[in-house]
């Protein structure tokens, strides 16, 4: 099996997958490799932007719901109490930093706009907020550093490369994710090769049998990666496909 992160790795610059890594794709899987994807985004967030390719299994919110075969196998949330609290007390120790927070199916960064499905909606933050549990909360312009929250088993803090810290339930991590997928096709994680380019992409590259790395991958990325290939706007993708599996 090959696993696939999006932003980055398998998207060009411009969010869509070119006609030389589709074609890689489509041909590996029809030579019998199975096709997944493990991304920190969302089902809406993705819509068509995987077009026609093979789709065995994906993964959103870096595992927060795994889909194999078209079948919901694993789904987790930070509880919708302590999701609040949580925010209530950030907020109270760094009132000038902002977040974002994805609690299905509602988004809200503090301060904008409440969204519904990936679009603006009417309803107002303060009827839904605490009503849902939360798949994802992201804390602008913070460092393991200066976060002194209590580390606790039910969240889970992974430093982003574009600045601040991704919250997720402590039982998620695109490692996890790797290992629910196995399980459910009955492969071994030696037989499956995972791409990657950022912080979240760590664990899933550590424990795959064969973790690749972008060119444009962070440090930590590529310190685990059994390969480096070229960027994402440089076909990365499909030269290690090519290379490695055709």
């Amino acid at each position: 099996m090959i696993l696939f992160d999006l932003d980055d790795t398998l998207f060009n610059s411009d969010k869509s997958v070119s006609d030389r890594t589709r074609t890689a794709i489509k041909q590996a899987h029809n030579s019998g490799i199975k096709i997944g994807y493990v991304t920190a985004r969302s089902q809406w967030s993705v819509g068509s932007l995987l077009n026609d390719l093979p789709m065995d299994a994906i993964a959103f919110y870096s595992g927060t719901s795994i889909f194999c075969e078209n079948k919901l196998i694993f789904e987790s949330s930070i509880s919708s109490k302590f999701g609040k609290l949580f925010l209530d007390q950030f907020s109270d120790m760094y009132p000038k930093r902002g977040y974002m927070s994805i609690f299905e199916p509602y988004s809200y960064v503090a301060g904008g706009e409440l969204w519904k499905n990936g679009k603006p909606c009417d309803e107002k933050a303060k009827d839904v907020r605490g009503k849902y549990g939360y798949q994802r909360i992201v804390l602008f312009n913070t460092t393991f550093e200066d976060f002194s929250m209590q580390q606790t088993d039910d969240v889970t803090y992974l430093k982003s490369r574009y600045g601040g810290l991704v919250v997720t339930p402590g039982n998620v991590s695109k490692g996890n994710a790797v290992k629910s997928i196995a399980s459910y096709f009955s492969i071994n994680t030696e037989n499956i090769a995972s791409f990657g380019d950022d912080t979240s992409d760590f664990s899933m590259l550590r424990v795959s049998g064969i973790g690749v790395a972008m060119k444009n991958a962070v440090y930590e990325v590529k310190s685990v990666a059994d390969y480096i290939t070229d960027s994402h706007d440089q076909d990365g993708v499909a030269k290690w496909i090519e290379q490695h599996i055709l």
